[in-house]
């Protein structure tokens, strides 16, 4: 002891709890998500940009496997470069599920993509709405549609006396030029 009732500590005593604070600091570092600078098996750190090589899946056997949801933007969006791929892509593995499904909530619309009786399928509850809308900006001449444009194109080989388009009710509205064209079957190589 000192005069002033202080304990001394000696040489080793110093060391040792130098040392056992720098242990408390490495381990505290250790267990903090690295968050932008994650590898593979790191946890997401909301809020920053989480990169990896390997493809991340969430499984949940039986409830929805993510939810989002955002007050000011889109709820959740994908994109890719690369080539004949999607920015988003859906699948259900039962025959009467849904790939991708749509709903808006206020107007009561919605739809689905890769669906069990159609690929694409729309629903419009309300009077003077659209079940499906297409439109194609590019190439007007003229005021109307450029001759390898449209805003809906449906198509089936001839041969096998399918039909490309059909319409149930009365077709409508500002037709300028009806256009035939045969459709070629693709053949990959």
């Amino acid at each position: 002891m000192d005069g002033n009732g202080r304990t001394k500590l000696g040489r080793r005593a110093l060391l040792a709890a130098g040392a056992a604070g720098v242990a408390a600091v490495a381990a505290q570092a250790l267990a903090a998500p690295t968050g932008v600078r994650a590898n593979d098996g790191d946890p997401l750190t909301i809020g920053r940009t989480n990169s990896g090589t390997l493809e991340t899946m969430l499984h949940a056997p039986s409830s929805t496997g993510l939810s989002v949801a955002s007050g000011g933007g889109d709820g959740l969006a994908g994109g890719t470069s690369a080539a004949a791929k999607s920015g988003v892509y859906g699948y259900s593995m039962n025959a009467e599920g849904y790939g991708v499904t749509g709903r808006n909530t206020s107007s009561g619309t919605w739809g689905y993509l890769g669906g069990d009786h159609a690929a694409v399928y729309a629903e419009q509850p309300n009077a003077g709405g659209s079940a499906a809308y297409g439109f194609n900006q590019g190439s007007q001449v003229g005021g109307g549609l450029g001759a390898a444009s449209a805003g809906v194109y449906g198509g089936a080989p001839a041969v096998l006396g399918l039909f490309g388009l059909v319409v149930v009710g009365r077709a409508a509205g500002g037709v300028w030029r009806l256009r035939s064209c045969t459709v070629e079957p693709r053949r990959d190589t």
